[in-house]
C-alpha cells in the first residue's frame, strides 16, 4: 500500500508539473547561468540559434560555446519543498531538435499516460517556452503556451525545469546526430 501511494504521489507531482495548460507563476532561480554575450537578443528562435555580433564571423566559433538544448532528456528526480525523490517507475522523456521542435512522453511502468509535442524557444535569460500543438493525439487549437524556468549544465547533459510545484532534473540520454 505504501509503495502504491509513493508511486501515485510521484506521478501526481510529475503530472501537475509537466501537464500543459497550467498558468502558474514560476519560482526559484537557475542553478547554472549560461554564458551570455553582451549583446544577446532577449528572445531566441530556439536554443540552437547562436547569438552573433558584428565582430563575430559566421565561420569562427565562439570562444566559450553556450550549451544548447538538443537531444533526448529523461527525468531522474523531482525536488519539492526540499525533498528529493528519485524516479524509477515513472519515465518522462523530452526530445528537443535543432529545428525548434520538441516532444514529450510520460509513462508509468511502460504505459504512456501523457504525450504532447510542438515548438520550443528560449527567452533570455532562463525561460523555456513550450508551444503545445498536439496533446494526447489531439490538435490544440488554440495552441497552449507554457513557460518554465530552466537551467542547463555547462556540458548540456543536465536540464532542470522549475515551476511552483518543484524542480525536475533531467539527464541527457541521447545527443542529436550530427550530419
Amino acid at each position: 500500500m505504501k509503495k502504491t501511494n509513493l508511486v501515485l504521489s510521484i506521478a501526481l507531482v510529475l503530472v501537475t508539473f509537466l501537464l500543459p495548460g497550467c498558468k502558474a507563476k514560476e519560482i526559484a532561480s537557475s542553478t547554472w547561468a549560461p554564458a551570455s554575450p553582451g549583446s544577446s537578443p532577449s528572445v531566441t528562435a530556439n536554443a540552437n540559434s547562436p547569438a552573433t555580433s558584428a565582430s563575430q564571423s559566421a565561420v569562427t566559433p565562439p570562444a566559450s560555446e553556450t550549451p544548447k538544448l538538443l537531444g533526448t532528456y529523461e527525468a531522474r528526480e523531482v525536488e519539492n519543498k526540499g525533498v528529493v525523490t528519485l524516479i524509477s517507475h515513472i519515465k518522462t522523456i523530452f526530445s528537443f531538435t535543432a529545428e525548434g521542435t520538441y516532444s514529450r512522453v510520460s509513462q508509468v511502468n511502460g504505459k504512456t499516460y501523457h504525450s504532447d509535442g510542438g515548438l520550443f524557444q528560449i527567452e533570455a535569460p532562463d525561460k523555456l517556452v513550450l508551444t503545445i500543438q498536439i496533446s494526447e493525439k489531439n490538435i490544440q487549437n488554440p495552441r497552449i503556451m507554457k513557460k518554465l524556468r530552466f537551467s542547463l549544465s555547462p556540458d548540456g547533459d543536465e536540464l532542470k525545469l522549475t515551476s511552483e510545484k518543484g524542480t525536475a532534473t533531467f539527464q541527457r540520454t541521447a545527443k542529436p546526430k550530427v550530419s
